[in-house]
């Protein structure tokens, strides 16, 4: 939901508490993608500097760039990213709408998608489970655990039903929150959000 937390009122103190605690979260896994994007431009950058200027690359940077910070770093955020109106939405008819069919209709929405994403999470925790028990690796250089590329997914996923769980039950509730998926995102302001 595309809200600055201080402009929301919430419809009882129990909603207030739980969307705090999901913004914090968010705000950890949005680090994590920081640092796991951080990472990847250091870890390119040294290969092609070493590649380039001292004929030793890193033999790793390949696979633990894309084993697991390209995953690490696009899904940990996916629910940041929803709560700050960072995505695409058509708004088709939102502006034929009264606030509570909208309200049930934005609900709706998020609670289908939320059942999407919660068959993802389990289906990729049960995956990474499967690689971890049986100890698969990535071979190459390293040996790299597979469990570990695996775990982002459900991660990712789970914080981002989490979200839209949430979402969706606070538009039925109270219909006034819907007119904040309305507003469009900022672009300019968006980063100051972590």
């Amino acid at each position: 939901m595309h809200h600055p937390e201080a402009q929301v009122s919430y419809p009882t103190a129990g909603f207030r508490h739980v969307d705090r605690v999901l913004i914090g979260l968010e705000h950890i896994a949005v680090w994590f993608g920081i640092a796991g994007l951080g990472g990847i431009m250091l870890l390119v950058s040294a290969d092609t500097l070493g590649r380039y200027f001292f004929n030793a690359p890193l033999q790793f940077q390949y696979e633990l760039t894309s084993h697991y910070l390209m995953g690490m770093t696009s899904l940990v955020a996916l629910s940041w990213g929803v709560r700050r109106g960072a995505h695409i939405r058509i708004s088709l008819i939102d502006d034929f709408l009264g606030p509570r069919l909208r309200g049930l209709l934005f609900g709706f929405n998020f609670l289908l998608a939320a059942a999407v994403m919660a068959v993802i999470c389990f289906y990729s925790a049960m995956e990474a489970l499967r690689s971890w028990s049986d100890a698969e690796v990535f071979f190459g250089v390293v040996d790299w655990p597979v469990w570990i590329a695996h775990i982002w997914v459900p991660i990712g996923c789970g914080l981002l039903t989490l979200r839209l769980v949430f979402d969706g039950v606070l538009v039925i509730v109270d219909p006034a929150h819907a007119t904040l998926l309305r507003a469009t995102a900022d672009p300019v302001n968006e980063v100051d959000a972590v």
